[in-house]
């Protein structure tokens, strides 16, 4: 099917530029509720990659903020300054590792209904994984604590410097185990949730989560 799409797409543009008569009609502008469709759409396939730069530019200035925060959150130059201390290598590693997580976390999902309210519109999704990180997290802090008296160990003989490279090498192992073990060892379940959707500069984008239901 793909291989016959591209053939298509092929004899599409070769027919265009032969100067051939052809079906030069401009497309049928998208209805309000295709755009809103489109929107969600593209937000949901960013958020089920883990891919959160790209969910940004589907969401409003304000809704944002809670990727912004994220971001701080997961800010790995404060981590590795704060808490140890990690190489550039490392510190690449670890972000993909982050990203690996984030992709992890929803398996699939399903729009159900679009529905305008007023000025709004609001999306029912359906999604299949894992509704709450700190179960994932809990397993990682779990493993990473278990080595402390080692950590302590390397302090006191050799000084703060090493102990600091002994826990960045020690942070990024673990995590990268713990990824690679989500699925297997963690329960995906069907939850529901909603976005609210407005028009910004004539672009509808994602305002809003609402409650989600399990």
């Amino acid at each position: 099917m793909k291989k016959i799409v591209q053939v298509l797409f092929v004899l599409v543009i070769s027919i265009g530029l032969l100067g051939c008569k052809g079906n030069t009609a401009k497309p049928k502008p998208k209805s309000e509720k295709e755009s809103v469709q489109e929107t969600a759409e593209n937000f949901l396939n960013s958020f089920e990659k883990g891919d959160y730069v790209t969910c940004r530019k589907f969401m409003t200035q304000e809704a944002g903020k809670t990727i912004d925060n994220l971001d701080k959150e997961l800010n790995i130059d404060k981590l590795s300054k704060d808490f140890f201390t990690i190489t550039e290598e490392q510190k690449n590693q670890l972000k993909k590792i982050l990203r690996q997580l984030f992709d992890k976390m929803v398996k699939s999902y399903k729009i159900n209904k679009i529905e305008k309210n007023n000025d709004t519109y609001v999306v029912d999704v359906s999604i299949n994984g894992i509704s709450q990180i700190g179960s994932v997290l809990k397993t990682f802090q779990k493993k990473f604590i278990s080595h402390q008296t080692e950590f302590l160990k390397i302090w006191k003989e050799k000084g703060e410097v090493e102990a600091k490279k002994a826990m960045g090498t020690a942070f990024v192992k673990y995590l990268q185990e713990t990824v690679d073990s989500i699925e297997s060892t963690s329960t995906y379940k069907d939850f529901s949730t909603k976005l609210s959707l407005k028009k910004v500069d004539d672009k509808w984008l994602v305002s809003e989560f609402l409650e989600s239901k399990k």
